[in-house]
């Protein structure tokens, strides 16, 4: 409960742009004309089937990433992306789309996969990391 109401008050407290309606994607930053990964996460989102009742959230620079995992209780847990299937939403690290980030601990070795990896949270309805990469892997829970 703690974890949540921080968070809560994290993404209250940051400027939040709604981008895109139909794919319910709103970028953390000061200008939303800053955020760099923007338009790669738009293409790569468009070639998935995020609900639409989902919202996509991302963290435009690094200090905001940190902020939201220190809020969240998730520094050390992961540094690409994390999803909240009570509360329908996904917070992706924009720094994965800058050259600097490294995929070299994870499975997904790409901001697409990372992306079919958090579907695969919602899609199956997991908190499980195997089960996830399944659904990256292969487009199926089982």
């Amino acid at each position: 409960m703690k974890k949540s109401l921080r968070l809560l008050c994290i993404l209250s407290v940051l400027m939040l742009c709604n981008l895109a309606d139909a794919a319910n994607i709103r970028a953390l930053t000061v200008k939303p004309s800053q955020c760099q990964a923007l338009q790669p996460l738009l293409a790569d989102l468009s070639t998935m089937q995020f609900p639409s009742d989902w919202t996509v959230y991302v963290a435009c620079d690094p200090s905001t990433w940190r902020n939201i995992l220190v809020r969240s209780d998730l520094v050390g847990k992961t540094s690409a992306a994390f999803t909240d299937r009570a509360r329908k939403f996904t917070i992706i690290n924009g720094m994965m789309y800058t050259p600097m980030f490294t995929f070299q601990p994870y499975t997904q070795k790409t901001p697409q996969r990372v992306l079919k990896h958090e579907l695969g949270h919602i899609i199956c309805d997991s908190p499980c990391e195997e089960m996830a990469d399944r659904y990256a892997d292969k487009g199926m829970c089982q």
